[in-house]
């Protein structure tokens, strides 16, 4: 019986099936793909996998506890609340700064331009 892996390669490689049962059998390394070996990818994966395990450890932390006053009034939030509020913050202080700039842009004095002085001679 063939092997799995030497059936899919038969169906995209323009290579006889008895050569590629011949070349799964040997004790070459198998052939990795040419994106496979690019530096980018490399590490665009190794990124990836981090944020996935970054994501994954911290999917139910613990609350965060807020001491208002010191044994007193403590508040306890939830750190996913914490990331949406500072993101909205964010969002928000963002659009307010664009409006202004823009809004100053507008007011600033542009230089007039320059009368037509043509002299008639």
């Amino acid at each position: 019986m063939a092997a799995p892996g030497a059936i899919a390669a038969a169906l995209t490689m323009p290579m006889r099936p008895s050569k590629l049962l011949l070349r799964s059998r040997s004790k070459e390394p198998p052939i990795m793909p040419s994106f496979a070996k690019n530096p980018k990818f490399i590490i665009g994966t190794i990124v990836i996998l981090w944020v996935i395990y970054v994501i994954w450890a911290n999917i139910q932390p613990q609350p965060v506890d807020i001491y208002l006053f010191p044994h007193f009034l403590k508040l306890q939030i939830q750190l996913s609340a914490i990331i949406l509020g500072s993101a909205i913050f964010g969002v928000i202080v963002t659009i307010v700064i664009q409006y202004f700039w823009r809004r100053s842009s507008k007011n600033a004095s542009s230089p007039a331009p320059a009368a037509n002085r043509s002299t008639v001679a």
